[in-house]
């Protein structure tokens, strides 16, 4: 027989042994759920003082002989007296006749359907009764009740103290409300008369739950502890599941992290919900209906969750069916826990533990014939983790069925399944860092010279970013800028102008425009040439520039022997000054201009305008006021300055009419003139 045939055969034993003991655990685990006697009392955390040698009899709690500094905390076990089917005050007990022999009802119990306790059916109510003789002295006690039944209230001494739901004797009428409760009292002469209301039609099964009293430093004391390691617990799990949740959402890698954060956060509702009920506490309003689907929705979807988890950190293709399984075994049952009552999903809860030892029983299996064969190193994390989990959950079936005195296991064994993943988990991620820190350090030379060849690129990006720029800024500057004077050319002024009216016209200042013609300019270019021209019309517009003394004033070549200038906050009388200075700098430049008809230097003519802007008139309207006054300027013969008013200058009508007569002579003298050259080269 070969090795890989022995293995098989070993594999194969292993399987049958685990099935058969799992069948065997099922079985047996539901037969003991309709075995269990009728005056089974109710075995939990509290009820872990049993030893004590105080007692409950016939209704009495007598603690005479008490001390309280040696034995801070007693539970009220034993029989205390019940009124079945009846729901009184104690004004209503005092005035009854009562008998000689009261019925009793062992506390701590739990009372199963169609098994009645001392007359008690699981859904019913009941009043109970218990008188407490204490030492004489001023100290002040307490009480801490777990939840009872699905609704109670608590007289002590004929003052209610607390109320947790309702209790009714018409099951329409029930409103359940799982709430424990911590009451502190004084006695009166020694003695106390606790007398508490119950009903349940809500759950399957009616729990008379343990009672503790005690001195109220140490009830209080107990209550704290107890709520402070459960929000310990509870805030720890809703941590490693935002952790993780959030992990996954950043990785989307590792769909083990989203099973893990799933079942960290269902069993930290669970938490919430059991022993304190941290969440009930936080919510007191919360429905008792969706208390009880938060407290048992975590237990029937924890497997089914915890083997896709395996799968997923295993990754093992034989687990893909048994995952595929699981989950449309969660979308059911969280189906049927959010659709049918409490008492539907607790009797599956009740008999059907055994399948979570089953599911257990075969992740361990698992591991061991997939992980450890594998040698995966998740598997043994696992391994641990799952046994902690099977020893809790079988713990805790033990004490569901009353067949063991252990607190509740479940939610600190995957406390400790979780957080031994999470370990694992970040051992995983930390390996998974060093192996992509040494694959940095051999590619550094390689990431070095791409770092430098990007550095380079960029370099040379901003250098032709840099030119490119410079470039534009020119083109920009020389689209408002006329190239021969370095003046603004004719569109600049003109955005200028618009945006200085805007502003003079809100603050009602005045505004200037100053229109320039260099007299006979013509005759100078057609004597001494345009290059000549152009020198002397860059000599005009430097002497323009020099006077205007005022950032905000503003030269701009209007024409091709045209100036305009621009003076904000100007009156009419400012700008005629400027022109005259101008008229006399352009004048003292002694520029020879030999075929002038007024002088024998280049001079210049002015038409001046000036307005406060409003919305009656318009910029163009002030351009043309000053063309006109440069026209008048020209008639009255020229190196002049002339204002636009109503004294010296004309309509648009006379000016156009006068323009186009002026234009015909002109062009009359020229033709003579130049007839009268050509003949005389001629000759």
């Amino acid at each position: 027989m070969t090795t890989k045939q022995k293995r098989w055969q070993r594999q194969n034993l292993v399987k049958s042994m685990l099935i058969l003991i799992s069948v065997i655990l099922v079985i047996f685990m539901t037969l003991v759920g309709f075995w269990i006697p009728a005056d089974k009392t109710l075995t939990t955390q509290l009820a872990a003082t049993e030893t004590d040698s105080f007692r409950v009899e016939r209704g009495v709690f007598d603690l005479r002989q008490w001390n309280p500094e040696i034995k801070p905390l007693l539970s009220m076990n034993g029989d205390w007296e019940i009124f079945t089917d009846q729901l009184l005050t104690p004004a209503e007990l005092s005035a009854i006749q009562l008998p000689n022999e009261p019925q009793t009802i062992p506390i701590p119990a739990e009372i199963m359907p169609g098994k009645p306790l001392s007359g008690l059916d699981a859904n019913g109510y009941a009043t109970l009764r218990v008188r407490v003789l204490l030492p004489e002295d001023e100290r002040i006690y307490g009480l801490k009740f777990a939840y009872f039944a699905s609704a109670y209230r608590v007289w002590i001494n004929g003052k209610e103290l607390v109320s947790a739901g309702t209790p009714v004797t018409n099951p329409a009428e029930c409103k359940p409300r799982y709430l424990p409760s911590e009451l502190l009292f004084h006695h009166i002469d020694g003695e106390v008369e606790v007398v508490v209301q119950v009903s349940n039609f809500h759950h399957r099964r009616m729990r008379l739950r343990p009672v503790l009293l005690g001195d109220s430093q140490a009830v209080t004391r107990l209550t704290q502890r107890q709520i402070i390691s459960e929000s310990l617990i509870f805030g720890s799990l809703l941590v490693i599941a935002l952790y993780y949740g959030v992990l996954y959402l950043i990785q989307r890698r590792e769909p083990a992290l989203l099973s893990l954060a799933t079942a960290a956060f269902i069993t930290a509702i669970r938490g919430g919900i059991i022993g304190e009920r941290i969440v009930v506490r936080l919510w007191p309003q919360m429905p008792g209906e969706l208390m009880m689907k938060l407290g048992y929705l975590p237990v029937f979807i924890l497997l089914p969750l915890l083997v896709i988890y395996v799968r997923d950190v295993l990754d093992s293709p034989e687990m893909d069916r048994a995952a595929r399984l699981s989950g449309w075994g969660i979308w059911g049952l969280t189906a049927f826990v959010a659709l049918t009552p409490v008492k539907g999903y607790d009797a599956v809860f009740q008999y059907g533990q055994g399948f979570i030892l089953l599911g257990s029983i075969y992740l361990i299996y698992v591991m061991v014939v997939y992980g450890f064969r594998k040698k995966n190193r998740g598997a043994y994390a696992m391994a641990v983790g799952s046994v902690v989990v099977l020893l809790a959950a079988a713990s805790d079936m033990l004490r569901e069925f009353s067949l063991w005195n252990a607190p509740e296991l479940v939610s600190e064994g995957l406390m400790v399944f979780i957080m031994i993943q999470a370990g694992f988990l970040a051992w995983r991620f930390n390996h998974a860092f060093l192996r992509a820190n040494t694959l940095a350090t051999e590619n550094a030379a390689m990431y070095e010279e791409i770092q430098q060849m990007n550095r380079d690129l960029e370099e040379k990006i901003r250098q032709r970013t840099l030119e490119l720029t410079n470039t534009n800024r020119k083109l920009m500057l020389m689209s408002r800028t006329d190239a021969l004077t370095g003046a603004d050319n004719r569109r600049s002024f003109e955005e200028k102008l618009q945006k200085e009216w805007h502003r003079l016209q809100r603050e009602n200042r005045p505004l200037a425009l100053i229109m320039s013609d260099i007299d006979f300019f013509k005759e100078y270019n057609d004597q001494f040439g345009h290059p000549e021209g152009d020198v002397c019309l860059r000599q005009v517009a430097a002497a323009i520039g020099k006077t205007l003394r005022r950032e905000t004033d503003v030269l701009a070549r209007y024409g091709g022997e045209e100036f305009i200038i621009m003076l904000p906050n100007t009156d009419k009388d400012g700008a005629c000054r400027v022109a005259e200075k101008i008229r006399k700098n352009v004048e003292a430049l002694q520029i020879s201009h030999p075929y002038s008809s007024i002088h024998r230097v280049i001079t210049i003519s002015f038409g001046v305008a000036a307005i406060i802007p409003s919305r009656k008139t318009t910029p163009e309207a002030l351009v043309r006021r000053a063309d006109q006054a440069l026209y008048a300027a020209k008639q009255q013969g020229r190196n002049c300055v002339v204002l636009a008013d109503e004294q010296n200058t004309f309509t648009l009508k006379d000016l156009q009419n006068e323009s186009e007569n002026n234009h015909q002579q002109d062009f009359q003298q020229d033709l003579q003139k130049d007839f009268q050259q050509d003949f005389q080269k001629g000759l």
